[in-house]
């Protein structure tokens, strides 16, 4: 067994003394007009001592008063007239001046001899040596003691490591920092208090190897106690653990009647969801029990303070603290599954209260971060925060452009393989998107609900001129459009799975049928509500007043004569999913049928010896296209393979274009 070296607090108290020694503040009290025959002990408080805030500190401070003798000799006006000082700074100075029954404008007598029977605050050394229970507290680690978190973050920034590390400082000290307040500086001088302690005391000895030396005293020490306890050893879930916990604490802490004790379990239960139900506000607490929840507040904080201090044995719940650990990132659901294949829990737990009461039993885990993506929540480790962030940006951001992605897409970001997630949470974390599907079986293709979707959009395009497609030349014809990026392009067997998840459709011999043109995954609207632009629709016109089929030079002139530019028919040529090529120089609209039309279309016949047209004469005829057969000097040459529009000539005649010219129909 360890023998517990002495160790003692050193401890400053006062004296009385005839003179002061203090020369810089006798010399600035010597320099004022004086007038009051009595001189306060009071006066040699220094102003840090005063509970008041750093801003009025910092310009008193700058005005080099430094003690309460030096501020009580400056008028209301005088202290108004400091920079950075207004009406709030004076009202809190008066209010600490009356605390100890002094005001402003004091004026004190120069000729009387002011140091006669003045009180010295001198260092005078008291030894005390402590007990285990100060030192067991002393020894433990700011995170652990039961300091509200405000007051521990404020200590942590400020260096303390230990509880101990706390007696370093001054009241002054814990002012000057940003994030402790009155009520924080309070809370920590009351845990010193109830410790026999005060905020300067020195211990002696006191090094880094006795710290750990007392660690694993009261370790040990605390092991032999729970040997006697065989209770907890036959527990197997968390379940039973915190029941456990939660029972010997109330009945350890709380002399009250067996009501209040359950009213105080119950609270704590409703609160952090753990009777397999969501956690509970306050105020749906407090309306169960008719108070104010502020109450449940006050009763929930009390509890957990003695949580804090009651240390009792948690194997179930530091074996669950590594599973997380070693988890992280995860989903809860997915959390709950694995604790439930280890055995180690029997109901779902809502884990961000979990990690709560991880932190209430001092059970060792790290800062953890919570992010909920579509009602799904993401456990992960704090500095892993951004990168989860950017992964789920990129993938919302590259679905839109291209309507599907890739999870080796996912897994090529930065994010991923510098931070090791591993592909099992990937998954899970693209599965979390809302109307999510897997295109292939392999999982490597993704799709998911967005309010727009490229791919979407040009399937639209197409399903409004017919619903019924050569299958391979509708994916062709799609996959051409430039603005989809080929690293996206799919394979036809995950293109017809994703025409599958994204609309209804069939598959018949060659063709794809879509029995609806609206979509499941996206909506149809388009750029400002229209799928079809107003070009676009210009080319379905013409289409079909003049085809469907038409040969490039017919197409153009008749887009030109529409108000299409050149541009704009490149375009259509080379990336348009409307527009088909059938030959080199013979286009129709994707999916147009050509069958019953060509059932209707007349054979005519031109001779080239008789007289020409210019283009430019002859205007085209809406739903008059023939198949033409060219003679020669009466000789037949040849049958044109496509059908062409009808022009008309002058005085009601009808002619053809062929090689550049109109020629006029013959008998």
């Amino acid at each position: 067994m360890l023998v517990l070296p002495d160790i003692y607090v050193l401890k400053t108290e006062s004296i009385q003394k005839k003179t002061f020694l203090e020369d810089n503040l006798n010399k600035k009290l010597d320099e004022k007009n004086i007038n009051n025959k009595n001189f306060d002990k009071n006066f040699l408080i220094k102003i840090d001592d005063l509970d008041l805030p750093i801003r009025v500190l910092n310009f008193l401070k700058t005005e080099n008063i430094n003690y309460v003798g030096e501020l009580i000799q400056y008028t209301e006006k005088d202290i108004l007239s400091f920079p950075n000082s207004g009406r709030k700074s004076l009202q809190e100075i008066k209010y600490e001046l009356s605390q100890i029954n002094l005001t402003l404008g004091i004026k004190l007598d120069k000729e009387r001899d002011l140091y006669k029977n003045i009180e010295e605050v001198a260092e005078y050394k008291i030894k005390h040596k402590l007990k285990e229970e100060q030192l067991k507290i002393l020894v433990k680690e700011i995170r652990n003691t039961n300091l509200s978190q405000r007051s521990i973050n404020g200590l942590l920034n400020i260096g303390c490591v230990q509880a101990a590390d706390i007696l370093k400082f001054q009241i002054s000290d814990l002012k000057r920092m940003p994030n402790l307040g009155v009520s924080s500086i309070k809370e920590i001088e009351l845990f010193l208090k109830d410790m026999n302690l005060e905020f300067n005391d020195e211990l002696a000895p006191w090094n880094e190897e006795i710290i750990q030396e007392y660690r694993v005293y009261f370790s040990n020490k605390r092991k032999s106690e729970l040997d006697n306890i065989q209770n907890y050893k036959n527990e197997r879930t968390i379940d039973e653990e915190i029941t456990r916990v939660l029972n010997q604490t109330v009945n350890t802490f709380f002399k009250v009647n067996n009501d209040f004790k359950n009213r105080i379990l119950e609270i704590f239960v409703s609160r952090y969801g753990l009777d397999d139900t969501p956690p509970k506000t306050l105020e749906i607490i407090g309306q169960k029990f008719n108070v104010t929840r502020e109450r449940i507040r006050q009763i929930e904080s009390k509890f957990v303070a003695h949580l804090k201090k009651y240390e009792l044995p948690l194997p179930m719940l530091v074996r669950a603290s590594k599973i997380i650990i070693n988890k992280l990132p995860f989903f809860e659901k997915e959390m709950n599954e694995i604790l439930k294949k280890e055995k180690i829990i029997e109901q779902n737990y809502d884990f961000e209260s979990l990690i709560k009461i991880f932190e209430i039993f001092s059970v060792q885990i790290p800062a953890i971060k919570i992010f909920q993506i579509n009602r799904k929540k993401i456990f992960f480790l704090k500095e892993q925060d951004e990168n989860i962030k950017k992964i789920i940006k990129s993938i919302t951001k590259i679905l839109p452009k291209t309507g599907v992605c890739s999870t080796a897409y996912v897994k090529n970001q930065k994010e991923f393989y510098l931070n090791n997630f591993s592909d099992d949470f990937i998954l899970l974390l693209i599965e979390s998107f809302p109307m999510f599907s897997w295109i292939d079986s392999e999982k490597k293709w993704f799709t998911f609900y967005t309010t727009r979707s490229r791919l979407v959009n040009l399937i639209l395009k197409v399903t409004k001129n017919n619903l019924v497609f050569k299958f391979k030349n509708f994916y062709e014809n799609i996959y051409k459009n430039y603005r989809l990026d080929k690293n996206f392009k799919l394979s036809e067997n995950n293109f017809k799975a994703f025409c599958k998840i994204a609309f209804d459709v069939s598959f018949e011999n060659d063709n794809i049928v879509f029995n609806s043109s609206l979509p499941k995954i996206a909506e149809a609207n388009g750029v400002s509500g229209n799928i079809i632009s107003e070009k676009e629709k210009i080319l379905i016109s013409v289409f079909r007043d003049y085809g469907p089929i038409l040969i490039y030079e017919d197409m153009v002139n008749l887009l030109l004569i529409n108000g299409i530019t050149n541009a704009h028919i490149l375009q259509f040529t080379q990336f348009s999913p409307l527009l088909g090529r059938i030959d080199n120089a013979t286009y129709a609209l994707t999916g147009s049928n050509f069958s019953e039309t060509n059932k209707l279309v007349k054979t005519i016949k031109i001779e080239l010896t008789t007289r020409s047209f210019p283009l430019s004469q002859c205007t085209y005829i809406k739903n008059k296209q023939v198949y033409v057969e060219v003679y020669k000097n009466r000789k037949y040459l040849k049958t044109l393979n496509y059908p062409r529009p009808l022009r008309e000539i002058e005085g009601n005649h009808f002619g053809i274009s062929y090689e550049g010219k109109i020629y006029p129909i013959i008998n």
